[in-house]
């Protein structure tokens, strides 16, 4: 069904498949559920998913050295300003870093792990950087591990995230916990950030259909996310550690997909200094890191 290119994991009833040379990413992610039902936890790639070489009509990819947009394709630090090219037309701005884009090397694997790599190291430019992740099937759960270190003269600033695609049949659910959330004006870039309440909250299970399209990040999150398909009698549970103390939540009109993105920064807060306290940006000296982790675990309902 699948290029030649896709390696397999599976442990613990988990059967994932990956395509390195498409960004890193995670093709598809499945669990044997004790009734016998195979439940896909992710949205599972088809082969034509593959052969169009989008990472976003795949099921997971990473986002480094930034996550989302930066206005302008462009910012300033430490007395300088810096210009990214756009690399996702036709929008007019630089998103999701260059990961996502990039061949990504098996460094080592088993039948239940394996650790990527991804260098950047161009001749111009802010970023130069090596990114590691790193993928267990444990016994209760998949981790996904992100690292990014700097290997520039300069200090510079870096942020990273993860972004699954999960299936959204009409009765998802979703629930987490939020303290702020910045939701995008007509540019896609976010607005000031709002104190959540109960229009655009999830503090209490909601049906996600209440509130397509939304396309919104949310700040002081309670770092797990819960989504339920009653109807499967199954769910998942998406949560965080290390440097991914904000959450993106995608869900468009046009695709009954469902983003939860575990992020270590707000989008454009490169322009936003102000939004630092909110999820910052994290300023790394030449071979310091910046790690992040998603654990996605299977729910019964």
């Amino acid at each position: 069904m699948f290029q030649s290119d896709l390696v397999s994991l599976s442990a613990g009833g988990f059967a994932l498949e990956l395509v390195p040379e498409l960004g890193g990413s995670i093709a598809s992610l499945s669990w044997d559920a004790p009734d016998g039902h195979s439940v896909s936890l992710l949205r599972p790639a088809q082969a034509s998913d593959i052969a169009s070489r989008n990472p976003s009509r795949l099921a997971c990819f990473p986002l480094v050295p930034f996550a989302n947009r930066i206005e302008g394709s462009r910012f300033a630090f430490a007395g300088r300003e810096y210009r990214l090219a756009p690399n996702r037309p036709p929008d007019p701005m630089a998103i999701h870093g260059y990961g996502f884009q990039a061949a990504w090397r098996v460094q080592a694997m088993d039948s239940r792990s394996i650790r990527l790599a991804h260098e950047h190291r161009p001749p111009h430019g802010p970023f130069c950087y090596r990114a590691e992740q790193t993928i267990r099937l444990e016994p209760t759960n998949v981790r996904i591990e992100l690292a990014v270190t700097h290997e520039g003269e300069e200090p510079m600033p870096y942020g990273i995230g993860l972004h699954p695609w999960l299936p959204r049949p009409p009765d998802t659910q979703l629930q987490f916990s939020a303290e702020h959330v910045f939701i995008p004006d007509e540019t896609l870039l976010p607005r000031a950030p709002e104190a959540v309440g109960a229009d655009t909250g999830f503090a209490t299970s909601r049906a996600v259909s209440d509130v397509v399209p939304l396309d919104a990040c949310f700040a002081g999150w309670s770092r797990r996310a819960v989504v339920l398909w009653p109807t499967t009698g199954y769910g998942v549970e998406i949560s965080a550690g290390g440097a991914f103390c904000a959450v993106h939540v995608f869900a468009p009109k046009d695709r009954a997909v469902l983003c939860i993105e575990p992020v270590s920064h707000v989008p454009n807060v490169h322009n936003r200094p102000e939004w630092q306290s909110f999820a910052p940006l994290h300023t790394l000296k030449q071979d310091q890191t910046l790690r992040g982790e998603m654990m996605i675990r299977p729910v019964v309902i």
